[in-house]
This record gives C-alpha cells, sequence and structure tokens, in this order.
C-alpha cells in the first residue's frame, strides 16, 4: 500500500535518493528489474517518484499533475495518493516525443490540450512540443 526505499521503509521526503532515482535506487536494487531503466529515445531516462498534486492543479509539461483521461479542464486525475511513478526521458526530439505519445495515449489526446502553445498535457504522455529537443514524462503509477 505505499512506495518505499530500499530497505522498503515508507518514503516521506521529496529529497530522499529513492524519490529521485526510483528506478535505479530501488527496482534495480530490489532486484524487481534486471538493468537500470534506459531508451533510445533520448539522453537520459530515469524512473522518479513525485508527489502529488492537489486535484486543482492543472496539469502542465513539468508538474505532476496528469489529465489521465483528457476528459476534464486539465485537472489532476492522479490525485488520489501520495506519490506519482513518472518516468522521465531527457532531451528527445520532438518528433520522437510525438510518435511516443501517438503510441501510449493515441490521437484523442494528442497535443489536444494546448495546440496553440504546443503542449500536451493531457493523458500519459506529457511534453513541450514548442522545441526541437524536449523531455518527456510519462505517467506510470501514483499511490
Amino acid at each position: 500500500g505505499r512506495f518505499g526505499n530500499a530497505a522498503g521503509q515508507a518514503l516521506s521526503s521529496t529529497n530522499d535518493p529513492a524519490v529521485l532515482d526510483w528506478g535505479t535506487q530501488v527496482l534495480l536494487r530490489g532486484g524487481f528489474i534486471e538493468r537500470p531503466f534506459r531508451v533510445p529515445l533520448g539522453v537520459s531516462a530515469i524512473v522518479r517518484l513525485r508527489a502529488v498534486s492537489p486535484s486543482s492543479t492543472a496539469a502542465t509539461t513539468t508538474n505532476a499533475a496528469y489529465n489521465l483521461d483528457g476528459l476534464d479542464p486539465d485537472l489532476n486525475d492522479a490525485r488520489d495518493g501520495r506519490w506519482v511513478v513518472e518516468a522521465l526521458i531527457g532531451g528527445v526530439p520532438t518528433e520522437d516525443a510525438a510518435r511516443l505519445n501517438l503510441q501510449l495515449d493515441g490521437a484523442v489526446t494528442t497535443l489536444a490540450s494546448d495546440v496553440a502553445n504546443q503542449r500536451d498535457t493531457s493523458g500519459r504522455v506529457k511534453y513541450d512540443a514548442s522545441k526541437s529537443t524536449t523531455d518527456v514524462l510519462i505517467y506510470l503509477a501514483h499511490r
């Protein structure tokens, strides 16, 4: 019923190393994955935990709010937990971010939330499409 550190203790601080790189510090060390999280898309990739944003928080390309259903006015659907587990892939070419988004979220939420500013904040994948490369946030779970 909770996310813990490598010793299995409940996480209480956003500065805990397990929060900042949960994939390596907990999943890899605990034997839940065989090798560090890597993807060929960008220049870096981690799995991390972030404190959940309040329900009234609108999803942005950088915060821990996720409009998972894409229906409401961009409000956080991951609000019922304490932590959000997300993959952060850094330095992704925008075209690759758009293709990844299309594969994971489908056409319904692709750039649906902020077409004018070229930001996708709906669904499980969030990124800023106004630059040639971007950081991509992917919702994995919350609790």
